[in-house]
């Protein structure tokens, strides 16, 4: 998986707008799941573009104006979500991001390529396939009653549990926190709720809500309808709505 050359000629000669273009195309040849929820090309595009910008901005953020790592993270924000860099769970990348940012200058270089290669049987599966053994149980449980959240990391931790796809306890319960401080801040209060963000944050990524990807949840969780955001965390995770 390598960017296409004329991705970054559209940013070396200075034509912002064409890099945005060229990049948001090739995040659609990519990653074509990533974009079937839309309900047109058009708007799919702009989804891709805002993608390519918001990576940009983080490049530049982290004190690297380089449209190179911008790609970069945006190739890894597709695949995994938006807050790929700030999730536990996903420690290699990050590392990867860092190690570039740590160079002398960003320069072609495949180990982003390689790690989604690898990946791609991970982040280009049914979001909540790997949740699917007791779900419905622990669904019904939630529905019952508050649940400790040592069941939550529990029914996590057999998701994780092949080895393609292994996440430590450890780092489950920091994406816990992370995703418990996320949902907190955003104004959901029920201990149901909070627990169901976190299971759908395992599938769509630590900060989905934020996602341009994933608009419809942004536009939800910023109704503060408290009721229809659990209803709908819920229907996710049983019919695999994103």
């Amino acid at each position: 998986m390598q960017l296409l050359p004329e991705v970054m000629q559209s940013f070396t000669a200075g034509r912002f707008e064409d890099f945005l273009e060229d990049g948001a195309s090739q995040l659609q040849r990519f990653f074509p799941r990533r974009f079937e929820g839309f309900p047109d090309l058009d708007v799919a595009h702009d989804a891709a573009r805002n993608v390519v910008g918001l990576s940009y901005e983080a490049a530049c953020d982290i004190g690297r104006r380089s449209g190179l790592l911008a790609m970069r993270i945006a190739f890894l924000r597709t695949a995994f979500g938006i807050g790929i860099l700030d999730d536990p769970r996903h420690s290699k990348a990050r590392q990867l991001v860092l190690d570039q940012i740590a160079a002398a200058a960003i320069k072609p270089n495949t180990s982003i390529g390689t790690y989604l290669t690898e990946t791609k049987p991970i982040w280009d599966a049914p979001p909540f396939e790997r949740q699917k053994e007791g779900l419905p149980r622990l669904l019904d449980a939630m529905d019952n009653r508050d649940q400790d959240w040592g069941v939550i990391i529990e029914h996590l931790e057999r998701a994780h549990a092949v080895e393609s796809t292994r996440v430590t306890r450890n780092k489950l319960e920091a994406f816990a926190n992370a995703a418990f401080s996320n949902v907190t801040m955003l104004g959901m209060t029920s201990l149901r709720t909070i627990q169901l963000h976190t299971l759908v944050a395992d599938g769509l990524g630590l900060h989905f809500f934020d996602d341009p990807l994933l608009p419809d949840w942004g536009t939800l969780y910023r109704s503060s309808d408290e009721t229809a955001v659990a209803d709908a965390l819920r229907s996710a995770l049983m019919e695999g709505w994103v």
